[in-house]
């Protein structure tokens, strides 16, 4: 997974709306589907009869405690909440449940050293910076990225390259109409609103 951070122009109001929207709706869901993983974490620890008997991998899957499950759970919230449907889609959904599920394997599984990390806790507003999604795939038909994009990644690195490497600030420049912080690589930047350079 890598993380590749773009910048977003917002001066719109109505823009600024609906993006504020989207981050709104996808932490409600995500919100949802941390508690669920919690409450199908705490039925799988008091069933030890049971994962004795059955395994551990029966229980889980009884509980829904898969990344399918969650990812049913999601779709389940999204379902039960037509409101969320005007700024969420299942795909962004199903890639929030995945987020969750990273962090309830990363508590049922030990890694190569054995360790295993605490429960997953149910995360506030302020720690919500992400929303999770998926690139177009080049190696398989029908797979298309989460959020399209416009521009160029070209560009987008152009605006940023430092002698052949990827940087980026931690704080994104303002967008301006000669491109990100008064440069323009070519193809223009990748940002939600882009401008011809």
């Amino acid at each position: 997974m890598s993380v590749l951070r773009l910048p977003l122009d917002v001066h719109d109001p109505q823009t600024r709306r609906h993006v504020e929207r989207v981050f709104s709706a996808a932490f409600a869901v995500r919100r949802a589907v941390q508690r669920d993983a919690q409450t199908r974490l705490a039925a799988y620890r008091a069933a030890h009869h049971e994962r004795a008997v059955a395994g551990p991998a029966a229980v889980r899957d009884r509980l829904g405690l898969t990344l399918p499950g969650l990812e049913r759970a999601a779709y389940r919230h999204l379902d039960g909440a037509p409101h969320l449907r005007r700024h969420m889609t299942k795909a962004l959904v199903m890639h929030g449940a995945d987020g969750v599920w990273q962090a309830v394997h990363r508590h049922l599984f030990p890694d190569a050293t054995g360790r295993r990390h605490g429960p997953p806790r149910v995360g506030d507003w302020w720690s919500f910076h992400t929303i999770p999604g998926r690139a177009r795939s080049h190696t398989r038909p029908r797979k298309w990225e989460t959020f399209r994009l416009v521009g160029s990644l070209g560009g987008h690195r152009a605006a940023f390259d430092r002698g052949g490497r990827l940087w980026q600030p931690r704080r994104m420049p303002a967008v301006t109409a000669t491109g990100v912080g008064g440069r323009c690589g070519r193809g223009g930047t990748t940002t939600a609103r882009s401008r011809s350079c």
